[in-house]
This record gives structure tokens, sequence and C-alpha cells, in this order.
């Protein structure tokens, strides 16, 4: 802006010449003022001397306008006064021209400070995209840390809990026993472990019944340490001074039957000075306990009729029954978990839970378990000749045969034989054998993992060591206890459970297979829940293998 007509005429001629086209001139101080404060300019050019408000003043009030409506300012004058220099250049200016100026170094000038100016501007965006990165990144890694925060500390939390009942999981007992051993061997107090054994639940309908025992043998005994051992039977830890007060326990835990809900067996085991450790304290009142169950529950014809079954027949009354697993993304028929099942003509259907624990009780688990591969794995490598196409097939082993080779062993001669790629068999293990000797289980499973066989963990969710198997050996596969699945419409619990499970097991990089699915609704909530394999009555009962097969052309 200047003030003299003249002047201004020959500064858009040069201005227009050097390509700018619409230059705006303006002789008012105030209205030029104005201006900047409703338009962008990218360079102002600003006489010294001007009737009503000088350059200088309208420096200083420029200086007042908001730091975006602030433009670069050229100082012109015909006077050269090195004070006024000074004073436009305090204020803000950036250049200053001394009239009459020569074209090319005025335009060299503009075009050098409008080059600065454009630098700067794009210095600003590149800065305020970079700041808007950073904070969309420092956002997203924030949620990634506090989903990290929440996995770990569902985790914790699942590690400390058994979920079906909310008692202490075994790890966490296990530590209470050691610490209670080592404790009343100073004081001279005995440590007893008392196990129960659930026979009958009267009217089990839809209550959870595994909880409200556990609630009811915490408010028995406030001052013991509870937790649930295996599927049916309980660990109560309570310090004694004698064996009256041992006595007095007992009979409080036996009076829990006196309503007439439950029957159960009771065994139990001391220590008095400390000189065992906790692994051995809990399997002696397992020994106990199952020496007390021997005697009192199992009919003398079952044992009989087994033995025969299993030495004298060699395990042929035994069948086969094959449940399918479904795809949940697909509606696929991925697989299939194979069950064992006697229907004996004296007792009628006898429950695979019974057959395997009188078979583990008199050592002959490992008969069943061999039969058990031999034919089943013959039975996969039959379907495959024929063009079954199924991704795997899960097979329910004993941990504890496992352990000691000869199952491995067996597994890959019959792989071998019947030529079954290890890949396409699952094993699943529920049992507790494993954390009682962590080194051995962990090669153990190491060794299955190498042969491309899977490993997967059943009944999740419920487990005396469901957690200690996930911080301690390598697992595959989640297969998550039917009891979520059965009330996963009416408790939100179950549901909440079900989903951390599931985002526990991908953060892990583990599938998840859901049982007991029996209803179309629950199908559409473990969808989102992002659940990979279902099972349950929904699809198919457990079936025969030529009704298996059957359903399988049938999908």
């Amino acid at each position: 802006m200047d003030d003299e007509p003249l002047f201004l005429a020959y500064l858009k001629k040069i201005l227009k010449g050097a390509g700018y086209q619409q230059p705006t001139f303006e002789s008012d101080p105030l209205a030029a003022l104005e201006l900047l404060r409703r338009e962008n300019f990218d360079l102002l050019l600003l006489d010294h001397n001007m009737p009503g408000m000088s350059g200088l003043e309208l420096l200083n009030a420029m200086v007042q306008l908001p730091i975006e409506q602030q433009v670069p300012v050229m100082m012109l004058t015909a006077d050269d006064d090195m004070e006024s220099r000074h004073k436009a250049l305090a204020l803000g200016a950036l250049d200053f021209l001394t009239k009459p100026f020569d074209v090319v170094e005025v335009t060299t000038r503009i075009r050098n400070i409008l080059q600065v100016r454009m630098l700067h501007n794009e210095l600003e965006s590149m800065n305020h995209s970079l700041e808007q990165t950073v904070q969309a990144r420092t956002k997203q890694l924030q949620r990634e840390v506090n989903e990290r925060k929440r996995i770990e500390e569902q985790l914790e939390y699942l590690g400390a809990t058994d979920i079906q009942t909310g008692l202490p999981s075994g790890m966490i007992f296990m530590d209470r026993l050691q610490q209670s051993l080592l404790r009343n061997q100073k004081i001279s107090l005995g440590t007893a472990l008392i196990g129960l054994h659930v026979v009958w639940v009267e009217d089990m309908g839809e209550r959870d019944w595994m909880r409200d025992l556990a609630e009811l043998l915490v408010e028995q005994l406030p001052d013991a340490s509870v937790m649930r051992d295996e599927h049916l039977s309980y660990m109560v830890m309570h310090s004694v001074q004698d064996q009256e007060a041992l006595e007095a326990i007992v009979r409080k835990i036996e009076s829990l039957q006196e309503s007439g809900e439950y029957g159960f067996n009771i065994g139990y085991v001391v220590d008095w000075v400390g000189e065992v450790s906790p692994e051995q304290m809990i399997q002696h009142a397992r020994d106990n306990l199952r020496k007390e169950r021997r005697e009192t529950q199992q009919p003398t014809s079952m044992k009989a009729l087994l033995h025969q079954a299993i030495f004298e027949h060699h395990c042929a009354p035994f069948e086969l029954a094959w449940q399918p697993q479904i795809q949940l993304a697909d509606g696929r028929l991925s697989g299939a978990e194979v069950l064992l099942r006697w229907n004996s003509p004296e007792l009628g259907f006898v429950s695979p839970a019974k057959i395997v624990e009188i078979a583990e009780q008199e050592g002959w688990i490992g008969r069943i378990t061999l039969w058990l591969i031999e034919t089943a794995v013959s039975q996969y490598g039959s379907w495959m000749r024929q063009g079954v196409a199924l991704d795997h097939f899960s097979l329910n082993l004993s941990a504890q045969d496992l352990l000691d080779g000869a199952c491995q062993q067996q597994i890959k001669r019959q792989l071998e034989r019947f030529e079954v790629p290890a890949e396409r068999l699952c094993v699943e293990l529920t049992e507790s054998k494993l954390v009682e000797n962590v080194t051995q289980g962990r090669q153990m499973l190491r060794e299955l993992q190498q042969m491309g066989i899977k490993v997967a963990l059943d009944d999740f969710g419920t487990g005396y060591s469901s957690l200690s198997y996930l911080k301690l050996f390598p697992i595959n596969i989640l297969k998550i206890d039917r009891s979520f699945a059965v009330n996963l419409m009416e408790d939100d619990v179950s549901l909440a459970i079900i989903q951390a499970m599931t985002q526990l097991a991908q953060h892990l990089k583990m599938s998840v297979v859901v049982e007991g699915v029996e209803y179309a609704e629950q199908i559409e909530v473990l969808k989102r829940s992002k659940v990979d394999l279902i099972q349950g009555y929904f699809y198919s009962k457990p079936l025969a293998p030529v009704d298996f097969l059957e359903f399988y052309n049938a999908k």
C-alpha cells in the first residue's frame, strides 16, 4: 500500500510484468488493515510515510491480528533512515527497499520472500500433518496398550480363578498349600487336605450346582481354602491342631449332605511335620478319595464286565461315535471329535466318564487308549481313501498314557500304517497330570507338535489347571466347556467369559471351539464373538461311523 497514485501505478506495472496477476492496492491505512482482517495475502508492500497512520503504526497494529492473518511485510520508503529500518524490522518487517528502486531488485526480493513464505506454509502443513499422524498413532498405540493390558488382566484373572465355581485356581491353591505347610511346621500345627467327590446331585435342572456347592463349602469353612480339583471333586485345605479338630471339619463337610441335594464321598490326608510337598499331599488325598470311591460306589459287576470287555474281548464291545465340528464362518463340516461308547447288554449304556474312572483306578486305561487310537485312525484313513475331506479329527487321550511314551509310539505307528497325515490329528487333554510334571509334559507336547499333531485343551474354563496349561505348555486349540454355551442367551456373564476367552486365544494365536451349541441364537452370538468352530446338538449328536458318513454326504 502507498499514498502516491503514480507510484502505485508504477508498482502495479512492475508486479504484472513479473507475473503477479491480481495484486491489491490501497492508499488508506485503516482500509488496508480491514482488508488484512478479511482476506488472506501472501505479501504486504508497505510505504513508510503515509497520512493518518504511518507504516510503522500499521505494522504495530498488525501485530494484534490473529497469527493466521499475519503476513510477511516489505517496507518501502524514500528516506534512508536507519532508525526507521530498525523499528520496522523490530516490528516484524522482513525487508526494506529505498525509493527509487531497481525493478530487478524489487521483483527478486519479492520472489525470495514469497518462496520463503511458500516453504514456510509447506513446513507448517507438513508439521500439521505429522502432528495429526503422531496423534492418531499415539491413540492407536494407547488402544493397543489398553487392549493388551485388558487381555493380561483377563489372563491374570483366569490364572487365579476357576471361572465356573469362582474358587481359586489350582496354581493359587497349590501356592497356599505350600505356605500352609511351611507356616504350620513352625507353629506345630497340622495341614489337613480333605477331598470330596460328588456322587449325585438332586434336581440339577438348570442351576449351576458346582458353583452352589463351592459357595456352601466356603460358607461352612470360612477359614479354609477350597478348590475344584477334578470334574466332580473338590479339595479343602485347613489347619488343624489335633485329630479331634480334623474330625470336626469332616463333620461340617458331611453335614452339607443333610439337605438331600448332594451326595459325596470323602477322603483326607494330614501332614503334621511338613515333610511332604504340596504335589505329594494332593496325590495322597486323591488316592484316599479314590479308595473310598472304590469301596462304596462301584458295583463289582460293572468292574468285572469292564475287565471282561477289555481283556477277554480285546475292547471289541466298545464303539466310536463321531460328533461333527462346524466351521462357524461358512457352516462347513470341518472335523469331528471321536468319543468312546459302551452299550453293555447287562448294564445298558455306560457313561464314558465312568469307564475312564474305573479304568484309570485299575490301571486299564492304557489298553483302551491303544484300541481308541488304532480304531479311530483306521476309520479316518478309510474315509480319506473314499474322498471324505475332513480337516481333522480329535481324540481324547490320557495325559498319563502320553507321558509314558508308549502312546506316542502307537500314534505314530498307526498314522503311518493307515497313511493318515499327522496334521489331521488333534489330541485333546483335560487332566492335571501335566502340571504334576511340567518338564516332561512340555517335552511330550512339543514332540507331538513336531510330528505335526495339534494339541487341544478340552473343557477350558472349568478345570483345575486350565490356565496352567496356557502358561506352561504349547497349546493350539481351546475348547470352551459346554456349560458356558448352555446359558449363553440368558447369562451375560457366560457371554462375557466366552468373549474374553476368545480374545485371549486370538492373542495367543490359538483356535477356539465351543461345545454344547444347541440353538440358532447361540450361533449368531458366537459368530459375533469370532469363535472358529462349534459342536453340539444343533447340528448333530455324536454319530455312529455309518451315520456320520451320511451326515457328511448331506453337507
